[in-house]
C-alpha cells in the first residue's frame, strides 16, 4: 500500500529536554535531553520542559501547515497534553526543493497520573510525523 505522508514529510529528530536555545551562530544547544521521569510519587507533574523536534517537507507544500503535539498513555489512550493547532508558514518559493522545519514548543504542567509508558506525538497536517516514548517510574527515597 502507498503511503503518500511518508513520502511527503520525514523526521529528522525529536527530543524532550530541561532546556533548549539557539547560540548567536545559530547552533542548537539541547540541555537534559530524557526519556524517563523519575518521580518521587504517582500522580506527578512535570512542570516544565523542552520539545525540540524537526522534519523535512519535500515536494510541493502548502503555505500553512497545521501541527499539533500530543502526550498519551500507551495503556489507555488517554491523553495527557494535546496543543490548539499551530500554524507553521513554510516558503513556497521553490516547492522543488525540500524544506527543514523545525519546533521549539514548551511542555508545562503536565499532570502523569500512573507509572507507564507514554508516547509524545507530533502531528502535521493530520499525519503522525514523528513520535517519543518517555516512562514515568516510581523511585523509593531514602529515608
Amino acid at each position: 500500500m502507498y503511503n503518500w505522508f511518508m513520502d511527503r514529510y520525514t523526521l529528522n529528530f525529536i527530543h524532550l529536554c530541561d532546556e533548549a536555545n539557539f547560540t548567536q551562530d545559530g547552533k542548537l544547544n539541547l540541555t537534559g535531553i530524557f526519556d524517563v521521569i523519575n518521580a518521587i510519587e504517582v500522580p506527578s507533574i512535570l512542570p516544565k520542559a523542552k520539545l525540540v523536534a524537526n522534519f523535512s517537507i519535500h515536494g510541493q507544500r502548502s503555505s500553512e501547515i497545521p501541527l499539533v503535539v500530543e502526550i498519551i498513555n500507551k495503556q489507555t489512550q488517554e491523553a495527557m497534553l494535546k496543543t490548539d493547532s499551530i500554524i507553521m508558514k513554510i516558503d513556497t518559493n521553490n516547492p522543488a526543493q525540500n524544506a527543514s522545519v523545525g519546533i521549539m514548543l514548551d511542555i508545562l504542567n503536565v499532570t502523569f497520573a500512573r507509572e507507564g509508558t507514554y508516547e509524545v506525538r507530533v502531528v502535521v497536517d493530520g499525519g503522525l510525523v514523528g513520535n517519543k516514548l518517555i516512562t514515568v517510574t516510581k523511585i523509593g527515597v531514602a529515608g
